[in-house]
C-alpha cells in the first residue's frame, strides 16, 4: 500500500499507478480486524442507535470512544480510579449505614446481662 498525497485528477492519478508509487513511501496493509474490535464496533452501533436522541449521552459515548481508542494509559488510569474511589465509598457507605446499629446491639445485650 502506497501513500498518495498528489492531485485528484485523472492524469496524475495514471502517473502514480504507472511509475510515481515507486518513488512513494511505502505503508504496511493492515490486518484483518479481529473479534475484539468486530464485538466493540457491534456494541457501539448499538450504544449509538440507543443514544441517538439524547444528545448529552452522545457526548458521553464520542469521548469515551476518544479515551478508548487514543488514550489507552487514560483510560487504564480511570478504571483504576474508579475502583479505589468505588471500594473507599462502598467502605464508608457500609460503616455509616451499618456501625451504628451494632454498637446499639451490643449495649443492649451488655445491659440485659
Amino acid at each position: 500500500m502506497f501513500t498518495y498525497k498528489g492531485a485528484r485528477n485523472i492524469d496524475a492519478l495514471y502517473d502514480f499507478v504507472t511509475e510515481g508509487y515507486k518513488s512513494a513511501l511505502q505503508d504496511t496493509i493492515p490486518p484483518v480486524p479481529s473479534m475484539y474490535e468486530k464485538t466493540v464496533k457491534e456494541m457501539r452501533k448499538k450504544f449509538n442507535k440507543f443514544a441517538k436522541d439524547n444528545e448529552q449521552l452522545q457526548y458521553l459515548l464520542t469521548d469515551f470512544e476518544h479515551i478508548i481508542s487514543f488514550r489507552k494509559n487514560a483510560a487504564a488510569g480511570l478504571l483504576v480510579m474508579g475502583v479505589i474511589v468505588g471500594f473507599w465509598l462502598g467502605i464508608i457507605v457500609s460503616l455509616l449505614a451499618f456501625g451504628k446499629g451494632n454498637e446499639k446491639k451490643v449495649k443492649s445485650k451488655s445491659k440485659k446481662e
